[in-house]
């Protein structure tokens, strides 16, 4: 008779020592993935967002977005954005996708500014609930002074060089 999968007999109350062998390494392997997957250097708490339209737009998208509000985040949309954006994506379809990312990330914190012009401001950011990078970029409508014209979330590699913090 055959001896069911995951059944223990009793003369063989111990595993055999490569079925040990292959929990441990599996186990090492999840660990040292789990490991690389999270990045636990801290946000930067000396951030600050850059001077001008760009960087006030983002505080005040980050703030929104951290926020956890449908309501703020749709003032930020009407209040900074061109109405030719919202032919592009209506208002509804932008709560929607905020809805997901926010249950999806947690919180926004801002890390460090990674590109930043006359037209387009690109941060850094670490995700509060998964640990990992994003870029959050904002774009200025030329045609329309102090209106965006779109901005998106989008993973990012971790910073080359992180900033010390306290625990360091």
């Amino acid at each position: 008779m055959r001896t069911p999968v995951g059944y223990i007999q009793e003369k063989s109350a111990c595993p055999s020592p490569g079925r040990v062998i292959a929990i441990l390494g599996l186990s090492l392997l999840f660990l040292a993935t789990s490991v690389c997957l999270f990045d636990s250097g801290a946000a930067a708490a000396d951030f600050s967002f850059p001077k001008g339209f760009l960087g006030r737009a983002a505080a005040d998208y980050i703030d929104a977005f951290n926020s956890g509000e449908d309501s703020l985040v749709a003032e930020f949309h009407t209040a900074n954005f061109t109405e030719t954006s919202f032919e592009i994506k209506s208002l509804n379809s932008r709560l929607y996708q905020y809805q997901s990312l926010h249950k999806m990330l947690g919180e926004l914190e801002p890390y460090e500014t990674v590109k930043k012009n006359k037209s387009k401001l690109v941060i850094r950011a670490r995700s509060e609930k998964l640990g990992s990078w994003f870029e959050v970029g904002f774009e200025i409508d030329k045609s329309v002074p102090e209106k965006l014209s779109h901005h998106y979330i989008r993973p990012a590699s971790k910073p080359k060089v992180q900033k010390a913090t306290m625990s360091d």
